[in-house]
């Protein structure tokens, strides 16, 4: 079964004898109830997807020119193989004084498309010609339904779980790039913490989300640079025809989730929503049962197989620390060959 959020949407209406009325926004309440759901257990179902992170190398601005509201950057070409994240910034150093006078800074991407970028807020005060400066690329784009990244095995290892990543603090990060520290651009290590970007307004439209905050800055593109696992959290729907990232056997437990959450919203005087949620997830102190088709859910995802156990008779073995045994600083593991 493929749920979508318009199945949803017409089983609400059948329930509550009538259209959700428009102050009441389907999607919005199909996403809030999905979280909740995804939040409310740590689910076997949301553990350990893959995930793939590309690199993408900065570009350069020469000879580029700004519409008279200073909001659009053009430059023929340029953006083609420049692929944007949120929280991107486009630092602009000079220009030619057309019908207005270039406000040098660093500005946020909303939108590009291969030969313009649309700019958050207006660079210049009219048009101006040959900009010269820099599209920043030092940030990496996580999952949309990124919730925490899972580590190969149960150690601190201080070179992070994927290879030639370097985990830091926010404040190692600034302080290496600011003192252009961290290898050479493109080469060896790259330095990483976790960040967030957003919300952002028209045309983008995107709520606060997780990136990967690097340096240095990478020189060119390279798709697939790391790779690894993560646990995901609600992946959210935009429009009433697409699929639900749910397992078959949540489904029933989701239609009664959004009952809850739709009724806990338009009768909120007869019974609020934190009273229909004690209700569907159950409350041993009052004595109220867990709802039937949640108790099945969480029963199935509990015995789902979560892991094959450790690698044996590979080149490496998971390392078990006795009471007195301490990490050793670094340690290598053979050519398996």
């Amino acid at each position: 079964m493929t749920l979508t959020a318009g199945e949803i949407e017409s089983y609400l209406d059948m329930n509550l004898g009538g259209p959700i009325p428009p102050a009441v926004a389907l999607l919005n309440l199909v996403n809030q109830a999905g979280t909740y759901l995804a939040n409310m257990h740590q689910w076997n179902w949301l553990r350990g997807r893959p995930m793939h992170l590309d690199l993408r190398g900065s570009v350069t601005i020469t000879g580029a020119s700004l519409s008279s509201d200073g909001l659009t950057l053009t430059q023929t070409g340029a953006f083609a193989s420049y692929t944007r994240v949120i929280g991107d910034e486009v630092k602009l150093d000079s220009g030619t004084d057309g019908t207005g006078t270039l406000i040098p800074g660093r500005y946020e991407v909303l939108a590009k498309t291969d030969n313009t970028l649309t700019l958050r807020t207006a660079a210049s005060t009219g048009t101006v010609t040959a900009i010269a400066g820099e599209l920043e690329t030092n940030t990496v784009g996580l999952p949309s339904d990124f919730k925490s990244i899972v580590p190969v095995n149960s150690l601190d290892d201080p070179n992070g779980i994927i290879s030639g990543l370097v985990w830091g603090t926010p404040e190692s990060i600034n302080h290496l790039r600011s003192n252009a520290i961290g290898g050479a651009t493109g080469l060896g290590t790259t330095y990483a913490c976790l960040g967030r970007a957003g919300p952002t307004p028209a045309p983008a439209n995107e709520p606060v989300t997780w990136i990967l905050e690097i340096t240095p800055t990478p020189a060119s593109n390279e798709t697939d640079a790391f790779q690894g696992m993560y646990n995901s959290g609600w992946l959210r729907v935009s429009k009433t025809s697409d699929v639900l990232f749910l397992p078959q056997e949540g489904e029933g437990c989701f239609y009664t989730l959004c009952e809850h959450f739709a009724k806990g919203r338009l009768e909120s005087d007869e019974r609020g929503l934190a009273a229909r949620l004690r209700e569907f997830q159950g409350d041993a102190n009052r004595r109220l049962p867990m709802d039937p088709d949640l108790e099945a859910f969480k029963r199935w995802d509990g015995g789902v197989q979560g892991t094959m156990g450790i690698m044996r008779g590979g080149a490496a073995q998971r390392v078990h620390l006795g009471r007195h045994a301490s990490i050793p600083a670094r340690f290598s593991v053979s050519d398996p060959t």
